[in-house]
Formats: C-alpha cells, sequence, structure tokens
C-alpha cells in the first residue's frame, strides 16, 4: 500500500461530455447496459475477480455500434494471452508484461491522466500475474521515460519494444533499419526462450494428431494409434523452428504497432475531451501501487500540458519560391521494401494457415473496400 496519495482531480477541467451509465428507459437498453457490462468486466478481465465500472465505456456508449467493435478490438489487442484457432496462433504475440509497458509509457510520455492511472493499476496486476515483484513493478513503471538510460532495468526486448514506441509516437521516420533490425532480434531471441513453456506444446499436438490419424488411416488399432501420437509428440524438440519463429515476429511487429496507434489515439481522446478517473480509483492507487509509481505519476499529472516532449514531426517547409522558378529537380523515393512481409494469401497458401478465417478476411477487405470490385491491398 502507498503512503504516498495520489493527486487529487479537484480543480481539473470539467470533461467535455456527460459520463452517463446505460439509460434503461431507452429501447437499447438491453444492448447498451450489456455493452457496458461488458466493458466492466473486461477492464478487470483474468486480473481480478471484481466488475470495474469505468468512464471508457460511458464515453462509449454515446455511439453504442462503434462501442461494440471497440470492446472486440481493444480486448484482443491488449489483454489476450496467446490464444489459438485451429492450431494457429490468433492473438497475444506480444506478451501482456511488455505491452503494458508500452501502453504506460505512451501515457506518461503524453502527459495523459486516465492511461496513465488506469494503466498502472493494469500493469500492477499483470506483473503479479506474471511473477515480477513489488521492486521490478515500482522500478519498471517508475523510470519509463527515461527508460533509455535504466538499461539494467529493462530487459533487451523491453527496451526494444519501447524504442520502437517512441518512435511510433513522435516520429516515426526517425525509425532506423538499425533499431528495426534489434527489435526482430530480440523478439527471436524471447520467442526462442518462452517456446518450451508458451509454444512446444501446439507443436506436439499438431505432431501427436497428424501421426493418430495417419496410423488410424493404415487400419491401426486405437492402442496402436494412441502409441503413435505419443510418440510423435515425444520426438518434437525444445527449439522452436525458425519458419514458425519469423512468422511470429512478424505477427508481433504488427501487434505492436497497432497497439501504439491504439493509445496515441486513445490518450488524445482522454486528454483533450478531459475524461476524468472514477471517483474510486484514487483508492484502488494507493491499495495497490508502490510509492514510486504514484509519485512519478503525481508529477506528470501536475504538469498538464507543460514539458511534454516533441510528440510530432518537426514542421517541414516546402521552398515554394524554388519550386515556382524550376530549381528543384525531384527523383523517384528509393524505396527498400517493406519490413514485415505483405505476401498475399490467394498466391501463397501455406498448408498449416486457417485458411477460412485468413482468406475470408482477406476477401472482406479486398471487396468490402472497393464497393464489389476486387481491389488487393497491403493493409
Amino acid at each position: 500500500m502507498s503512503t504516498v496519495i495520489p493527486i487529487s482531480q479537484e480543480g481539473r477541467t470539467d470533461c467535455s461530455l456527460p459520463l452517463r451509465d446505460a439509460d434503461l428507459a431507452l429501447g437499447n437498453a438491453n444492448w447498451t447496459k450489456g455493452l457496458q457490462a461488458m466493458s466492466d468486466w473486461i477492464w478487470s478481465a483474468n486480473l481480478n475477480p471484481v466488475a470495474f465500472p469505468n468512464n471508457l465505456a460511458r464515453y462509449f456508449l454515446q455511439i453504442p455500434a462503434i462501442f461494440e467493435q471497440q470492446l472486440n478490438f481493444s480486448t484482443t489487442l491488449i489483454f489476450d494471452e496467446p490464444s489459438f484457432r485451429n492450431g494457429i496462433q490468433m492473438s497475444g504475440f506480444v506478451d501482456r508484461v511488455s505491452r503494458e509497458l508500452v501502453i504506460s509509457f505512451i501515457a506518461q510520455q503524453r502527459h495523459c491522466w486516465y492511461s496513465m492511472t488506469h494503466h498502472a493499476i493494469l500493469g500492477y496486476l499483470t506483473a503479479k500475474k506474471h511473477g515480477l515483484s513489488d521492486a521490478d513493478y515500482a522500478s519498471k513503471w517508475s523510470k519509463l521515460t527515461e527508460f533509455e538510460c535504466n538499461t539494467s532495468v529493462y530487459s533487451r526486448l523491453q527496451q526494444a519494444v519501447l524504442t520502437f514506441a517512441r518512435a511510433f509516437a513522435t516520429d516515426p521516420k526517425s525509425y532506423t533499419d538499425a533499431q528495426f533490425k534489434e527489435l526482430r532480434e530480440a523478439f527471436c531471441a524471447d520467442n526462442l526462450e518462452r517456446y518450451v513453456t508458451e509454444g512446444k506444446w501446439m507443436s506436439q499436438l499438431e505432431a501427436a494428431r497428424a501421426a493418430r490419424a495417419l496410423a488410424l488411416a493404415r487400419g491401426q488399432d486405437l492402442q496402436a494409434a494412441d502409441k503413435a501420437a505419443a510418440d510423435a509428440s515425444a520426438q518434437v524438440i525444445d527449439i522452436m523452428p525458425s519458419y514458425l519463429n519469423d512468422r511470429k515476429i512478424d505477427a508481433q511487429i504488427v501487434e505492436l504497432a497497432f497497439l501504439c496507434l491504439q493509445f496515441i489515439a486513445l490518450t488524445g481522446v482522454f486528454t483533450a475531451l478531459n475524461i476524468p478517473d472514477e471517483p474510486f480509483l484514487a483508492g484502488v492507487m494507493q491499495s495497490l501501487l508502490p510509492d514510486a509509481v504514484v509519485q512519478q505519476l503525481n508529477a506528470l499529472c501536475a504538469m498538464g500540458g507543460a514539458n511534454l516532449p516533441k510528440l510530432v514531426p518537426p514542421e517541414v517547409i516546402p521552398p515554394i519560391k524554388v519550386i515556382l522558378d524550376g530549381d528543384v529537380v525531384v527523383e523517384p523515393a528509393r524505396l527498400k521494401g517493406t519490413r514485415v512481409p505483405l505476401r498475399p494469401y490467394e498466391l501463397n497458401m501455406q498448408n498449416d494457415l486457417d485458411k477460412g478465417l485468413t482468406v475470408g478476411g482477406a476477401q472482406v477487405g479486398v471487396y468490402g473496400w472497393s464497393f464489389g470490385f476486387h481491389f488487393p491491398g497491403s493493409l
């Protein structure tokens, strides 16, 4: 329990919108109240078995249809542990602690009161679930804005993802090939380390299923089929195959990019519209968070818009006169290709992909975005 009292919200500018619970007098009350209840439980998720009424839900209730989609999107992007469908990982590619660090870093960098306080709590619950001590949590969450000066506090992967998040939230063009190479290598090493406990079981299951099916197809009895499955499972080695690792790294980078995109947008919304913390939140913070973290959040919340780092790329002033005088020669951009592969599913249907989902999703995009015409894109 912290001895530091969280900074009071008294004196803050009033919220720009009414933050009301679902109106039970309206005809869509079952829907909207259900969405709000989903949000209350998603926020606590599997971290704390108590519903968490929150102003994020009250904000989104102004547009219920968007709120419904946002719940699914945010739940998958933020809270999913590694999740699978048809033997293929679908979400939870970046570990939860790293994701919470990225969220809190963006929030702290942008002095966003709502995201700083809420994800300090969610970060704490996540850290405890994944075995971090209170001291580890306090050190990581109180030094985020100076992570580069505290290399002993953060793992190699955490340093790499925070470097990516900083560039993504400020000037993406400043992100270098060397930094991207380090990010991929850090993900690769971390994936190899986690494989035995987090990924090998799926490879064993696939090997066992294939061996059992083959045995039955050959007319062997159930006992022989079960033995073939067990033998095949036991033969799976502890080293993650490189093709699996490469594919996972690609997914991790895309997931990380969308996580940054989500919270750059949300922190802007929360700050611009003055979304306040819930009245009970300060008590939750004081009951859970170490002194160092509350002190850090108090200092950043008190700053408001002062001392913000440069959050957008520098202004580019085109030399209009020189252009009009005809003294500028425009050369083709020297493109070096994408940093993640953009493979068309129609031409690259690997046997281990969930074709019903991935190809179907691709077709929704290429037809849905182009009013009935087939229009492949890179997104």
